[in-house]
């Protein structure tokens, strides 16, 4: 049953966001054909034709700059809303019939959105690619990897690629638990799950940097540096474990909500 979870999740996926990357990847393909033109065209036509070509290129990275936000926003604002309608609207009275636990369908649907955010940075990072050209990044190489050793170039990447797939895990998670603690109302829900959540960001920001400042006091009153041989891995240690527990609690909320206080539209 899981396998055709996953399966409709993809099918509601696959109708909205291809078209929002191919208008994307179209706007990148503009992009880079407009800063083509202006690299051959430098010095070798007339100071209107250049300003034509220098305004279009403006107008052309803007409309790329804008065109990679505005597909960053649809395609989380999509996962939101499938998560929604799929949970808490009239759908939810079939959804929750199904032969699935809570949990099953949280982990679907948080794989899901992490899924939908890797692939929407792959698609941006090519469309980078197309429209800016990879040779401009070239300082990422120079700054952080020339004369650094293999060894510790995989094993850093590989820690960020897992910070960065966890991270978007707890992000969507803490979106989902504020829409859940709006379903607790029975009027404005909307409003109410903005409210709640900037409510609860703001309670969980206070606790988080309650604990960052008494490990800093712990750290001045032991004996030599709490993070001596491996600070930036110690602080990454730490800042996964916090992470983490906030992912777990707010896991857990959502799944008590939909389990003992669900009262759908």
């Amino acid at each position: 049953m899981v396998k055709k979870l996953f399966k409709y999740e993809w099918k509601y996926y696959v109708r909205l966001l291809p078209v929002a990357y191919l208008i994307l990847l179209t706007v990148a393909a503009s992009n880079g054909i407009v800063r083509l033109i202006s690299e051959h065209a430098d010095g070798q036509t007339s100071e209107g034709m250049q300003l034509c070509i220098a305004v279009a290129q403006v107008m052309v990275n803007l409309t790329f700059g804008a065109a990679i936000c505005a597909v960053a926003v649809f395609s989380f604002a999509v996962v939101l809303i499938r998560f929604y309608k799929h949970l808490f609207s009239a759908e939810g009275y079939l959804t929750l019939t199904l032969p699935v636990t809570p949990t099953q369908h949280l982990a679907v649907k948080t794989v899901s959105a992490v899924a939908v955010n890797v692939l929407t940075t792959i698609v941006a990072v090519l469309a980078l690619g197309i429209g800016i050209s990879f040779e401009e990044f070239a300082w990422v190489e120079e700054v952080y990897i020339d004369g650094t050793p293999l060894f510790t170039v995989v094993f850093f990447g590989v820690m960020l690629l897992r910070l960065w797939v966890a991270t978007m895990a707890a992000n969507t998670l803490r979106y989902y638990a504020f829409i859940a603690l709006g379903q607790l109302f029975r009027k404005h829900r909307i409003l109410a799950a903005v409210g709640l959540g900037t409510a609860y960001y703001f309670v969980k920001q206070v606790i988080t940097t309650v604990l960052y400042v008494v490990l800093i006091i712990i750290d001045s009153l032991l004996p030599g540096d709490l993070w001596e041989n491996g600070g930036f891995i110690g602080l990454v240690i730490v800042w996964t474990l916090l992470t983490a527990g906030w992912a777990v609690l707010e896991f857990l909320l959502i799944k008590w909500i939909i389990s003992k206080k669900l009262d759908l539209e």
